[in-house]
């Protein structure tokens, strides 16, 4: 059961890669346009791009500093990659239905 545990922690980790190239695909495509027509959600458009790229940056750090892959550590490392992949999921979703709507 922990080899699996395991295997699927990596998996999910990995996917955030995934998840993260796709969110700068959709916000960069998705900005720029916005920029093409001067839409009304470009200023939270950029903050939230930004804000996203910070949070991953972050996360980056912490695992680059992170000396010992003790259990609690991992963990707390992935509650704090989990969170980043929600809100880049969600940063994807506005992207795609509603910063096209505003106007």
């Amino acid at each position: 059961m922990r080899i699996l545990r395991s295997d699927l922690i990596s998996l999910w980790w990995v996917s955030w890669f995934g998840i993260f190239g796709g969110f700068l695909s959709v916000g960069c495509w998705e900005c720029k346009r916005e920029l093409d027509q001067a839409g009304a959600a470009l200023p939270f458009s950029i903050g939230l791009l930004l804000f996203i790229v910070i949070a991953w940056a972050a996360f980056l750090v912490a695992d680059s500093k992170t000396a010992k892959r003790e259990p609690p550590h991992v963990n707390l490392l992935t509650l704090m990659g989990s969170l980043n992949a929600s809100f880049t999921l969600i940063g994807i979703l506005f992207f795609v239905y509603i910063a096209p709507r505003v106007r």
